[in-house]
């Protein structure tokens, strides 16, 4: 079992104790000493690097028959959009096609909502697709290799028109300038998307473009208006020249997990070590500096194949949601009553964002009093920026003991602590 403490922002700084008493019926209760050090700083919201979900309360409204039901409908997004930004993830739709369809007024308006709340740095505004067949506004690099079909003519008007609709909205919103494109997934890049990329940007230039297609070359012609370049994250971390030219090119470079590759390497799913998503979002992030992160999906519920979880810990919950694979893309699973209930690896999600907060809040200290301090402490607290290799040394080669991180995540808290009494 795991309980959840949490500290309030406003907590003055020092040691707390109190007893935990667990009961149950016909057993005896056992009890248990707690201690807490609060320092003397407060964490920020959100994350230090932006991100990129995909957020799809169609999915929980559906599983809970309430799509029918606009007032419910809507009470239950608005709590998934807290209860996922209360995990530092910021609501948004990764994956949809562009339309000038007025209904699609509803996802704008749920991130003005997010941005009314300063928790909004994000956001789609379409997603390039690579699924589809000839006649259809969606687009496959797989079929269309000639850049002057006419197809490619009518899927470019389609963006432009989704866009001539939806920007002057964000505009008064006042989040215009948070949106990108997604583009083409996974799939290739060659000159059809090129050509779609360039006239997209011929008319939209402070729009960026992000893509997790395969790009070989930063310099070839297909990716000349690629601004965010997405790769999985053990490439990212076993290319470390093709992620500094792709930097020299001008571009951002992100990483992401999904079903693949296997475990151990990063992955969210159940098949990992419970300690891999804190790592991954805290100390590997520190390591090895990817611009953001990318994931595809945060409730991928399977409708009637799974049932409400109504008892625990042991449920009928069917953890499989892409063949073969447990809980990928399942971060919170359904409860009684409307209740989202977060996963023990959402939880090591959010702890591994506010391991990196301590590293980003540590590093602007040292910055800050780089010339009011003992050096022997400047030293140190620069020493501990550096993550070692005993916590992570690749995507596959990472500390399994959970004391090991948070002697680290103390030891730089307490530095920190020191740097701020200064």
């Amino acid at each position: 079992f795991w309980a959840r403490l949490k500290t309030p922002r406003d907590a003055p700084p020092g040691t707390y104790r109190a007893t935990l008493r667990v009961s149950a019926d016909s057993i005896a209760p056992y009890s248990f000493p707690l201690l807490v050090n609060v320092f003397n700083f407060s964490l920020p919201d959100g994350t230090v690097l932006p991100t990129a979900f995909h957020v799809l309360e169609p999915r929980m409204t559906g599983f809970y028959k309430a799509n029918d039901e606009p007032e419910k409908s809507q009470a239950l997004a608005r709590n998934l959009i807290d209860v996922c930004a209360d995990y530092k993830i910021p609501f948004n739709h990764l994956y949809w096609e562009q339309t000038t369809a007025d209904s699609r007024r509803n996802y704008f308006d749920k991130l003005k909502y997010l941005h009314d709340k300063g928790l909004l740095t994000s956001f789609a505004w379409c997603t390039l697709q690579l699924t589809s067949t000839p006649g259809h506004s969606r687009f496959n690099t797989s079929y269309w290799m000639d850049p002057d079909d006419p197809e490619v003519d009518r899927f470019i008007t389609s963006v432009k028109e989704h866009l001539d609709k939806w920007l002057p909205l964000c505009r008064e919103f006042g989040f215009a300038d948070k949106g990108y494109i997604y583009a083409f997934d996974e799939g290739s890049l060659n000159a059809v998307t090129a050509r779609i990329l360039a006239e997209i940007k011929q008319s939209y230039p402070d729009i960026p473009v992000m893509t997790c297609g395969r790009l070989g070359s930063p310099d070839a012609p297909a990716v000349k208006d690629v601004d965010i370049w997405v790769p999985i994250t053990p490439r990212f971390i076993a290319r470390p020249e093709l992620v500094a030219a792709n930097r020299a090119a001008g571009r951002q470079v992100w990483w992401y997990v999904c079903n693949f590759p296997r475990p151990p390497h990063p992955t969210l799913m159940l098949d990992v070590p419970a300690i891999m998503p804190r790592l991954l979002m805290g100390m590997m992030t520190q390591k090895y500096r990817p611009d953001g992160f990318l994931y595809w999906g945060v409730i991928a519920w399977r409708g009637k194949q799974h049932d409400i979880i109504s008892y625990g810990p042991r449920t009928n919950w069917d953890s499989e949601t892409v063949a073969g694979d447990s809980e990928e893309g399942n971060l919170f699973g359904p409860g009684l009553n409307y209740t989202l209930l977060p996963t023990i690896r959402v939880e090591n999600y959010r702890d591994g964002c506010e391991d990196h907060w301590y590293y980003e809040l540590l590093a602007r200290a040292i910055a800050n009093h780089a010339n009011d301090v003992d050096e022997t402490l400047l030293a140190e607290a620069k020493a501990a920026l550096a993550v070692p290799d005993i916590i992570v040394k690749g995507s596959s080669e990472y500390t399994r003991d959970p004391q090991i991180i948070r002697n680290q995540r103390h030891k730089v808290a307490s530095l920190l602590e020191k740097l701020r009494q200064k």
